[in-house]
């Protein structure tokens, strides 16, 4: 039901608009519910790296809901890149003082059920092919010993949705030198309302790591921010 509203949506939306121009700008305040607003936005930080000849990474799959996204995304637009999934795939790491003092990892017992079989699995459910299923790099692994198992392709858009301060630190350490420049990272759960009291740690991490390399985070709709390496960095 989520995905036809959001696919109406975004039929309209490119009406009015081609693959490599300027952000459709759609405010909250149009009475869109959160999630659909979020979706729409992440469609358009996708549409703008599609001129990028980059990866596309998602860090942090959960179910594999924004993977589906990402699948139908390039689906549509005859999208060829390469797809990464990150994740442990059996549940949250024990987390850091930086994430108290809500977080706790034993309150989250259904993420240890999204194993890689089970996203797969989800992604044939939900439509997509055997083929676009094999085409994605799955990689299991707490972060960051994962990240060694990366092959260091250029990335063209990265998107973050790791809920933790130490993960999401280490991965934007680790990932943003090989981010194309005009390549994007999309950032879930900075600041949104409920974001502030689950995962406090994300925007301590995001924060630090923008402080410290002189980088200026831009706001989206949706609770949803991103970074964008400019073409000098």
């Amino acid at each position: 039901m989520l995905f036809r509203k959001v696919k109406s949506i975004l039929k309209f939306l490119l009406r009015f608009s081609k693959n490599n121009e300027t952000l459709v700008k759609v405010p909250d305040f149009v009475g869109l519910d959160k999630k659909v607003t979020k979706s729409i936005f992440r469609y358009e930080l996708f549409r703008t790296t599609l001129h990028l000849n980059g990866a596309i990474l998602e860090v942090g799959v959960g179910s594999g809901q924004g993977l589906r996204m990402c699948i139908r995304h390039q689906e549509f637009h005859l999208d060829k890149r390469k797809i990464y999934a990150f994740d442990s795939f059996e549940g949250f790491p024990k987390g850091s003082k930086q994430d108290l003092p809500n977080f706790n990892a034993q309150s989250k017992p259904k993420y240890k059920e999204f194993s890689v079989s089970f996203v797969k699995e989800y992604l044939l459910a939900t439509g997509a092919s055997k083929d676009q299923v094999a085409g994605v790099r799955f990689i299991q692994g707490y972060i960051p010993d994962s990240l060694q198992k990366f092959d260091g392709s250029p990335i063209a858009l990265l998107i973050l949705d790791l809920d933790l301060y130490e993960p999401t630190l280490d991965s934007l350490n680790y990932f943003f030198e090989y981010l194309l420049p005009g390549g994007v990272v999309l950032l879930d759960d900075y600041d949104g309302d409920s974001a502030k009291k689950k995962w406090p740690g994300v925007k301590k991490a995001v924060d630090e790591f923008c402080r410290i390399n002189n980088l200026i985070l831009m706001r989206g709709y949706g609770d949803l921010t991103y970074l964008q390496k400019s073409l000098d960095f």
